[in-house]
């Protein structure tokens, strides 16, 4: 008999902590899952480290511990391809489950139409150069028709909260020529499928200095190729195309602050602010971080990082007085 849930772990250098991970699909309230490794060509050691994980031999466990790195992308649809279940539920590899997941987040799929693809929810961050821990809940959520509010606020979704219909995967696997694509697949699934929010803790993410999600580089490159196509999709509802170039700068502006800001990259910031003047030069000209950056763009570099790294040390003191657990 096939589990409800395959629970899809993606590896890629995370010998350290995917223990934890491992640990916590094992101490699920439900146990209708079967666990599937990918590992992405580690060379720190993370398949020998799988290997000896105590539990690992456990009948619903299967590895796929690939000695090429072909991308994360590409192991996602090679574990959804092997997967038994009706659900599936990504977990990355330096983060965790909270007990009750699995187990909540089917009992509300029970309790929702057959045209909902996804539940998500709440999540922690584990904040692992303080040991701080925050909660995430969105300020917005949705329920139903989740396209229109998730292009101007991608943060509605936590990224590993979701429970997802296996075959809302079958329909948009991974786009394998991004290396980014991440939770940006959620914008072609909500084409089809409806989305419900439950109002539930049910994660933990680690933030690190590793994190792919960090990687202002990619991901400029990469979401506004893929925002283009998503665009371009003959799956987009009609009334959702005038909203492109709202969305792409929104985008680049983000990216262009990013950079500027986290990163002190002035060159970048220019050519994302370019990009973004292109699409809309009015949400440029009315956005407040185009001045700021301009003014951090003719302060000298050096000074310029450390004005930025001041200003992140104190962010990240504040946060979890502003965000408190629970």
């Amino acid at each position: 008999m096939s589990p409800r849930v395959s629970i899809i772990i993606p590896s890629y250098n995370h010998a350290r902590w995917i223990h934890q991970a491992i640990d916590s699909v094992f101490v699920q309230t439900s146990e209708d899952w079967e666990l599937l490794i990918v590992d992405d060509g580690s060379s720190d050691g993370s398949r020998d480290t799988i290997r000896q994980h105590p539990r690992i031999d456990d009948p619903r466990v299967r590895l796929f511990l690939n000695e090429d790195n072909a991308g994360q992308a590409r192991r996602l649809n090679q574990a959804v391809a092997e997967s038994r279940g009706e659900f599936v539920s990504l977990l990355a590899s330096d983060d965790w489950y909270l007990p009750t997941k699995v187990a909540s987040q089917l009992a509300a799929f029970d309790r929702l139409a057959a045209d909902y693809g996804v539940v998500y929810g709440n999540g922690y961050r584990f904040y692992e150069d303080t040991g701080r821990t925050v909660s995430f809940r969105p300020t917005s959520p949705v329920n139903g028709d989740i396209l229109p509010a998730l292009f101007f606020d991608s943060g509605i979704i936590y990224p590993i909260t979701p429970l997802v219909r296996r075959e809302c995967f079958v329909q948009f696997p991974f786009w394998e020529e991004f290396r980014t694509e991440g939770e940006a697949v959620y914008w072609r699934i909500g084409m089809r499928w409806k989305f419900y929010y439950l109002d539930e803790y049910s994660v933990v993410m680690r933030a690190h200095t590793y994190n792919s999600g960090s990687d202002i580089y990619r991901l400029h490159k990469d979401v506004p190729a893929i925002l283009r196509r998503v665009f371009d999709h003959p799956s987009l509802p009609p009334h959702l195309h005038p909203y492109r170039q709202a969305v792409l700068s929104q985008y680049l502006r983000k990216f262009a602050w990013n950079a500027m800001r986290q990163h002190s990259d002035a060159a970048l910031w220019r050519h994302c602010l370019g990009e973004a003047f292109a699409e809309s030069p009015s949400r440029v000209a009315t956005d407040p971080r185009t001045w700021l950056g301009a003014a951090f763009a003719v302060i000298p570099a050096t000074t310029r990082t450390a004005i930025n790294a001041q200003l992140t040390h104190l962010r990240l003191r504040l946060l979890p007085l502003l965000r408190r657990p629970g």
